[in-house]
């Protein structure tokens, strides 16, 4: 086991987590939002993917410019939409009622579209800020 004082970082894990929770919002998948769930997604994932090792600041830099590379990104998000469907088919806890990604207190359907709106904002945000 490699001591936390060396700042050794797997970078796939950032990434694939960010994934995961942007994917999990949109929640067009019909998956379960609890963090059981979401915490067997990211670890499926992981498991499907290389690691990206970092210790420097150079280094990881270097790893977010590699993930804005066209090929690296369908490899990520392949890897995660694969693990939502199979947590989905079989969840590692009982069946229950999901819980929905639009925060309580919301049922006005114009509330619901300024909800949808502003998400879809914070993803381009994102998707902007990795290319």
């Amino acid at each position: 086991m490699i001591p936390k004082k060396l700042g050794i970082f797997n970078m796939m894990e950032f990434i694939v987590a960010e994934i995961t929770e942007d994917l999990f919002l949109m929640n067009s998948f019909q998956i379960c939002q609890c963090d059981k769930c979401k915490t067997d997604v990211i670890i499926m994932a992981l498991n499907k993917l290389p690691a990206r090792y970092v210790i420097t600041e150079k280094g990881r830099i270097f790893t977010e410019i590699e993930t804005c590379k066209s090929q690296y990104k369908v490899d990520v998000l392949k890897a995660v939409i694969e693990s939502i469907e199979t947590v989905r088919a079989r969840p590692s806890h009982p069946p229950q009622k999901m819980k929905s990604s639009v925060p309580d207190g919301i049922e006005d359907p114009n509330q619901v579209e300024a909800f949808l709106d502003e998400l879809e904002d914070i993803i381009n945000k994102k998707s902007t800020k990795n290319n």
